[in-house]
């Protein structure tokens, strides 16, 4: 468990003797102790393509084109308690025009600001201008098509409901994986939407995508939707942020390491993965 930070008050009811070397605010205070200390986070994790590659499981020529392959390598360790404070102490009403997105907090007393170059430069991945998906461009989506390309032959999905992991082809299963623990983390647990859907499919169809606006969007929404059953993400990617900033880091606070990578064995792992390869035993066999 992440150790916290002692919650430092106001030294009287005058908000005028407020220290705010923790929080901006008493507001935002109360909103880390009540929101942010609660929800989950998501551990950013590696996609070990080229054990997938070798298994079958074709990403590198994706990958080296779109100019990704040093963000299946980021390992960064995560220090959730001054992640959530981050949270907590973003001003309101992060800029999200596009050309002028920026976004402002504080951690420690240190302002830091976020804008699409800060994604770029901390995971090394490149801006795309002639973008063929955009995070915001969910609506046109060729729900038949994005099934047949995402998922095993049979299977149809209405881009409503929630799919089992079972469904998808292995390939696009790996992919998923590494969607919700690093490329678009929208909750603690991992879940099937329209929007991840699209980039699944964008991603495997070759299309352009400004990787960077679609994260620095992803944290807005976190920050917008904040409550209880939300996340903190990209946490290993704002940790590296607080360390470039020179934030102090207290001595005492719990380092989260990455977890294991996403590879050829959780497939295996994965419970719907093996009962599907019982099933195709069996339909072998009879």
């Amino acid at each position: 468990m992440e150790s916290r930070g002692s919650s430092k008050k106001s030294k009287s009811k005058g908000s005028v003797d407020y220290d705010y070397s923790q929080f901006t605010s008493k507001v935002k205070e109360k909103l880390y102790h009540k929101v942010w200390v609660r929800n989950g986070a998501v551990i950013e994790k590696k996609l070990n393509i080229v054990a997938l590659e070798n298994a079958g499981i074709k990403w590198v020529q994706n990958f080296t084109t779109m100019g990704w392959i040093e963000l299946t390598k980021f390992k960064a360790e995560s220090i959730l308690t001054l992640c959530q404070e981050f949270m907590a102490n973003i001003k309101y009403n992060p800029e999200t025009e596009k050309g002028n997105e920026k976004l402002y907090s504080w951690v420690r007393g240190k302002k830091l600001k976020i804008t699409l170059d800060t994604f770029a430069e901390i995971y090394a991945i490149p801006r795309e201008e002639k973008l063929e998906f955009d995070f915001s461009d969910v609506g046109i989506l060729d729900v038949a098509a994005v099934s047949q390309e995402l998922f095993l032959d049979g299977d149809d999905w209405d881009g409503k409901t929630q799919c089992n992991k079972i469904r998808f082809k292995d390939k696009y299963l790996v992919l998923f994986l590494f969607s919700c623990h690093t490329l678009l983390p929208l909750k603690r647990t991992i879940s099937m939407n329209l929007t991840r859907a699209r980039l699944l499919w964008a991603i495997g169809t070759g299309r352009t995508i400004d990787l960077p606006h679609m994260m620095f969007m992803t944290l807005c929404v976190a920050y917008a939707g904040g409550d209880a059953r939300g996340s903190v993400p990209y946490t290993g990617f704002l940790t590296e942020l607080f360390k470039r900033s020179g934030v102090h880091i207290p001595i005492d606070f719990t380092r989260v390491e990455p977890e294991g990578a996403i590879d050829r064995s959780s497939l295996s792992r994965s419970k719907g993965q093996r009962k599907k390869r019982k099933l195709e035993k069996v339909a072998s066999e009879g």
